[in-house]
């Protein structure tokens, strides 16, 4: 297990007294919880755009400025979570598993594999709304 010179290796004694028990899985699904809603909405605005709904659109358009606030305080609480879980860091994702490795709950795992896919589909379906209203403009 390798670590970063930022991110220290705490124990397990001061990660269960840093943090409620269950309290990084929460953080970790909230965050994905937002970006899966961004995805949607995403998508929702590709359907609106084929079919010329103008008010779809703009509802969408809405929605995903909403959900982005949403997003920038659950991103926030995941990071700070993780900066208290490692002791340290910048809060991100391979700090967690470079300060916990294998003391990382399957829970764990599996709430980090979800958020990373989100940010993954919702970068994919970013840009294939981009590529969408590119084409629809011209």
């Amino acid at each position: 297990m390798s670590t970063s010179a930022a991110v220290q290796l705490p124990s397990p004694a001061a990660r269960a007294g840093a943090l409620a028990p269950g309290h990084l899985i929460r953080a970790l699904r909230d965050e994905h919880a937002v970006l899966e809603d961004l995805v949607e909405t995403l998508e929702r605005q590709r359907r609106a755009v084929s079919r010329d709904d103008i008010e779809a659109v703009n509802d969408s358009v809405f929605a995903a400025h909403r959900l982005l606030g949403a997003y920038r305080e659950a991103r926030s609480r995941r990071r700070s979570v993780v900066i208290v879980a490692c002791g340290g860091g910048d809060g991100r994702l391979e700090d967690l598993e470079n300060a916990w490795g294998d003391l990382l709950s399957e829970a764990e795992r599996a709430a980090s594999a979800d958020l990373r896919a989100s940010a993954k589909r919702l970068v994919a379906a970013g840009d294939q709304n981009r590529r969408l209203l590119q084409a629809a403009m011209s």
